[in-house]
């Protein structure tokens, strides 16, 4: 597509407007970037008003039209196409998830998490805020992504930066609305979290922290069999696997198992915070003879 494009919405029974935007504009939307753009204006009942055009989440994602404070039409961008374009193009993407917040003075908002399949056949996932009132939060989109377990990866990465967690119900609804764009991603993506924490580990193995582990690995691996190893709720890894991480983490970034207490905190793409723990017992004799063995 090389030339413009019209957009046209209309609400209530007699507004309308339109938006004419360049090729290269629209690619961009199209491939989930996020993008605000005012229109030319409308009166009605003799005031005039702007149209602010609100676009996320590509093609198939979200599109808000505004006037004020009030939003005039809600829909995707695909339902401000021309009927004929809008037959002829495929399904681009879909809403996820939606989160819905407020805060002890009242403000409420959603939080949008669209995923967007781009022309490159990669996916974006992106997120958007819309409130009563204020300005919105923005969060950086993920982008570049190919197959489940990345797009996995970078929903609960908005995610947990947003406050959220990622649990077994929305992992399910997500699967739901991926069938829409593509039925064998929707399946992959039930079983992302063990996938995702497969090549975690894989990845890890081959790590050169792993050589330099070997002395303490029988004594940590000892130590963490008290912890569940089902995964948590809301996170990918059991608390095995996550105390796991934090020994291992400590011991590589110290030189030594940790002693005493520290709060639970794993860095990485899908980290992992939790409460404080007390390692007393990791450095019990019955443990720390192992690290000499």
């Amino acid at each position: 597509m090389t030339k413009p494009i019209r957009l046209s919405v209309s609400w209530g029974d007699d507004v309308g407007v339109d938006l004419t935007i360049s090729a290269a504009q629209w690619k961009k939307i199209s491939d989930g970037y996020s993008a605000t753009i005012n229109g030319k204006g409308y009166f009605y009942e003799g005031e005039q008003f702007q149209d602010v055009w609100n676009f996320a989440g590509g093609l198939d994602g979200e599109l808000r039209v505004s006037y004020g404070d009030a939003d005039g039409f809600v829909g995707t961008a695909r339902d401000a196409m021309p009927t004929k374009k809008r037959r002829e193009l495929p399904l681009t993407g879909v809403l996820l998830l939606e989160r819905h917040g407020s805060n002890v003075v009242g403000d409420e908002w959603t939080w949008s998490f669209f995923l967007s399949r781009t022309s490159d056949g990669r996916f974006t996932v992106s997120a958007r805020q819309s409130v009563r009132a204020g300005q919105a939060m923005r969060v950086p989109s993920r982008r570049r992504l190919k197959g489940a377990v990345e797009i996995y990866e970078a929903l609960g990465s908005i995610l947990s930066e947003l406050g959220y967690s990622l649990d077994d119900e929305q992992i399910s609804a997500a699967s739901v609305a991926l069938r829409r764009v593509d039925a064998r991603l929707a399946q992959a993506f039930l079983s992302a979290p063990q996938e995702a924490e497969r090549l975690s580990e894989e990845s890890w193995d081959r790590a050169e922290g792993q050589r330099l582990l070997k002395p303490v690995k029988a004594t940590i691996e000892r130590y963490v069999e008290q912890f569940d190893d089902r995964r948590k709720l809301g996170y990918w890894g059991s608390k095995r696997y996550w105390m796991r991480r934090f020994i291992e983490q400590y011991f590589l970034e110290n030189g030594a198992l940790p002693v005493g207490k520290h709060l639970i905190h794993v860095r990485g793409p899908m980290g992992f915070t939790d409460g404080e723990h007390d390692f007393t017992g990791l450095n019990h004799p019955g443990f720390v003879g192992d690290t000499n063995s």
